[in-house]
């Protein structure tokens, strides 16, 4: 859990700061950025699915998260996602194309409700619908080795009448890389490798990351790969 967190927060901060893909990558081969506090919606009394209650665990598939159940949305996913990862730089140990399989298995992993939020009128922050985050057994193995990993990750999303898209982020550690790619990242420490993408009706998109924390330095996250599939 920790690895996976130190992850998280890496990405958060990437996101927060405004990478992408596309951005020119350091000296380093990495970018540091800065997260920006938001502000925490008002908690308001209810049912415990209600908006802005904490998350809560469900106790089935068909229990429901405000409109949503998680039967439904894995109802619209498929189990098993073609794609193609594309190498986002030429000093980076990947080739430039390669196909890659995400399968997922639901296994009686834990179910999460996390309630719609609702910010006060007076706020800029717009309004998140409630979501269900489902933990499932993911491969995600490329068709060179280069990625062979196998992890339980948490699905969060939501399906509407038009449209089912759940969101995954998994830190993977060198010694629990089970494929032969790894970062090259002289000189830091804590090294990992990121997975962040989501799961739709009509296909999977994401990126690959790598990062680790030089001594008396921030940790720091850089892309090296995106995916697009269906």
């Amino acid at each position: 859990m920790k690895r996976r967190s130190f992850f998280l927060i890496a990405l958060t901060l990437a996101i927060a700061g405004g990478c992408s893909p596309d951005n020119d990558a350091s000296s380093a081969q990495l970018q540091s950025v800065v997260a920006t506090p938001t502000a925490t919606p008002v908690q308001v009394d209810g049912p415990r699915d209600a908006p802005n209650s904490p998350p809560f665990q469900l106790s089935s598939l068909d229990e429901p998260c405000g409109d949503q159940t998680a039967a439904a949305i894995l109802s619209h996913l498929r189990t098993e996602y073609h794609a193609t990862v594309r190498s986002l730089h030429d000093y980076i140990d990947l080739p430039p194309e390669v196909p890659l399989t995400i399968a997922i298995v639901y296994a009686n992993g834990s179910l999460t409700c996390y309630p719609a939020q609702i910010p006060p009128p007076d706020s800029t922050l717009p309004v998140i619908s409630e979501r269900i985050g489902i933990v499932t057994r993911m491969e995600f193995s490329t068709a060179g080795g280069e990625f062979q990993e196998v992890f339980d990750t948490e699905l969060t999303g939501r399906s509407e009448a038009s449209r089912t898209s759940v969101d995954f982020s998994q830190g993977l550690h060198l010694e629990e890389l089970q494929g032969i790619y790894r970062p090259d990242l002289p000189g830091y420490e804590e090294q990992f490798v990121g997975l962040s993408g989501s799961l739709r009706d009509d296909g999977t998109g994401g990126s690959i990351l790598q990062g680790g924390q030089r001594p008396g330095y921030v940790s720091e996250v850089g892309f090296v790969a995106g995916w697009n599939g269906t």
